[in-house]
């Protein structure tokens, strides 16, 4: 993968909140009329009313009308995810053994800059990317400067500024690859067209992981990169200046932003989360980062992992199922595209070069299977020149022989050995072959209002 921008190093890294911290510089404020004199003031003496842990401050966000606040608050939930995240259990999950009480990846360097998502609901933009241009940084060693209006224009145009999703983010990155900031500038506008056709694509994704919003299940996947989570925003958090924020309540989330690391020891023994804001580094008196209290606000609701993916590879596409011209020769088959026992076979495959692959000449292709019940018989196939999302279909088939005492349902497990440019690139690949025709029974359990897989 390559590098298509390089970002001034993070001159200040944030210790454990036991350790004092502080980043200097001001931020310009901006909004149609200056809140009222004292009102920081005020937020300062209800946070010391209630006990907390943190200290207010006046930032741009802080004199902004009350609706361009909540403009800034995106995240929009939708029942696939609620569905999906309900069926987690964290009991279920793998948890690290011995849990470092501090850790922080930005004090390892290995987090990218804050950036300032401006007049726009795009905090689910913002912390998809930041999320995966940290998993990149822990993976390659390289400052990927992604584009958050690739999103806006090409995944949510229209309407990626009244909210969205980080899962969307992945999602879009998965199918078609991530491009550089510079190729597609950020506009803070959901209306701009999209260009990403005109763009390199520098990196992708193979998809997220979700994380339930159990505390030790969090930190484990942040041990591994960066966690992106919503929660919900309160007035008061527009005026955070520093230490472990804190708010009553139990509201539905309405933000998104990245856990980099976490400190046991913050909150007066209750821990805290360190989170990389959208809102600029001039926000807050932390340099656009801050820390949150385990649990308050809902913090590490809907959290998920970025999964890292070099995406240079060639992969599996597709496959289908001829028992008909063989079995003229062999004697059996019904001619219903399916492997079925008892059954010889043409198995056709097609290749997908990744979305940020190179062009590979003279690829081709080897079969084997681990599976008792199926005999390779034709085990090479070529597919010629194959380029980034190229999909292309091998000659000649691949020749099966399916045991008649085959079980019907049952799945052949396949692995594709490949090789490309004179055996200068090489990779592998697997899929599952299901023998015989399944029969599948379809229920529409929400009245229409989804497809799951």
């Amino acid at each position: 993968m390559k590098a298509t921008g390089v970002f001034l190093s993070i001159a200040v890294l944030l210790a454990p909140l036991s350790t004092a911290l502080a980043v200097d510089g001001g931020a310009s404020l901006s909004g149609p009329a200056p809140a009222p004199e004292g009102a920081v003031a005020a937020v300062q003496r209800e946070v010391d009313a209630n006990g907390y842990h943190w200290t207010a401050t006046r930032n741009w966000t802080t004199d902004l009308s009350p609706e361009d606040q909540q403009a800034l608050l995106g995240f929009r939930d939708t029942p696939e995810d609620a569905k999906r995240f309900d069926a987690l259990e964290p009991s279920d999950f793998p948890v690290a053994r011995d849990l470092p009480t501090a850790f922080s990846w930005l004090a390892l360097g290995k987090v990218t800059p804050v950036k300032n998502q401006a007049g726009c609901g795009s905090c689910w933009d913002f912390a998809a990317i930041g999320a995966l241009e940290g998993v990149l940084l822990i993976n390659e060693g390289v400052f990927y400067d992604l584009s958050e209006q690739q999103i806006l224009s090409c995944a949510t145009p229209g309407v990626g500024c009244n909210g969205g999703s980080h899962f969307t983010v992945w999602g879009y990155v998965r199918d078609h690859g991530a491009v550089a900031e510079e190729c597609m500038p950020y506009e803070a506008d959901d209306d701009v067209p999209c260009s990403d056709d005109f763009c390199e694509k520098v990196a992708t994704t193979s998809g997220w992981v979700d994380i339930p919003n159990d505390v030790d299940a969090i930190k484990t996947q942040v041990l591994i990169g960066p966690v992106s989570t919503s929660f919900h925003v309160y007035q008061d958090f527009f005026s955070y200046g520093s230490g472990c924020y804190e708010h009553a309540g139990d509201d539905q989330t309405n933000h998104v932003v990245v856990i980099v690391g976490w400190d046991d020891g913050a909150c007066g023994g209750e821990g805290a989360w360190l989170c990389k804001n959208s809102w600029g580094p001039q926000w807050g008196n932390l340099g656009g980062f801050f820390w949150i209290k385990y649990g308050t606000c809902r913090i590490g609701t809907r959290a998920a992992r970025p999964v890292y993916e070099p995406g240079d590879a060639i992969a599996y596409a597709a496959a289908t199922v001829d028992d008909a011209t063989r079995a003229a020769r062999a004697g059996a088959g019904d001619g219903d595209g399916f492997a079925d026992p008892g059954e010889s076979v043409l198995l056709s495959l097609a290749l997908r070069g990744e979305v940020i692959a190179d062009d590979h000449d003279g690829v081709t292709a080897s079969l084997s299977t681990s599976s008792g019940s199926v005999t390779v018989t034709q085990a090479e196939s070529s597919f010629g020149s194959v380029g980034a999302e190229d999909v292309v279909w091998g000659s000649p088939p691949f020749g099966l022989v399916v045991g008649e005492f085959a079980q019907v349902g049952e799945v052949a497990e396949c692995v594709l050995s490949v090789t490309a440019d004179g055996g200068a690139f090489s990779c592998a690949d697997t899929f599952a072959l299901v023998l015989g025709s399944t029969p599948v029974l379809l229920v529409d359990d929400d009245e229409g209002a989804s497809t799951d897989a």
